[in-house]
């Protein structure tokens, strides 16, 4: 697991790329326009999440307003998993790896980031077609998808 903390700068540019991901996906009804404070801390976090992985990596973030889930967060990857990756992040330390079946994509890696922003934590990867052999299996909360544990990943190289 590799700590990954954000500046205050940093904490800016990624609540303000929220912001406008929030901004533009309610003005095509994709979601409301003012977000209650627990889903605009979310959308901060998954936003913290991919930049740490790109600055990590020295690669490009797709931080644009117009980026919808099924495309990769992080482009040009290295070390033979994929071109792409696709970040997820949750606040549990011991969280899974989470795939929703709309996320469903085997040209991308998967890589878990938890924590709660500005102190985050890359834990590892696992490629596309690896990742959508897991099962479907519903959540005590009733979440359907593949729940990946932390134990299943490789290790973050980079």
């Amino acid at each position: 697991m590799i700590l990954a903390p954000l500046s205050h700068l940093e904490m800016r540019l990624v609540a303000f790329a929220a912001l406008l991901r929030t901004e533009n996906a309610a003005a095509v009804g994709a979601s409301e326009r003012n977000p209650n404070a627990a889903a605009r801390a979310h959308e901060i976090a998954g936003a913290a999440g991919e930049y740490v992985v790109a600055r990590r990596v020295d690669r490009f973030w797709n931080a644009v307003p117009t980026h919808f889930k099924g495309s990769a967060d992080v482009g040009l990857g290295p070390f033979g998993l994929a071109g792409t990756w696709d970040v997820k992040t949750t606040r549990h330390l011991d969280g899974r790896l989470l795939l929703q079946p709309e996320n469903d994509n085997r040209t991308v890696a998967y890589v878990l980031v938890v924590g709660v922003p500005p102190e985050l934590h890359i834990v590892g990867a696992l490629d596309g077609p690896r990742a959508l052999d897991y099962p479907l299996t519903t959540s005590q909360a009733g979440r359907l998808g593949r729940w990946i544990p932390q134990s299943d990943l490789f290790e973050w190289m980079p």
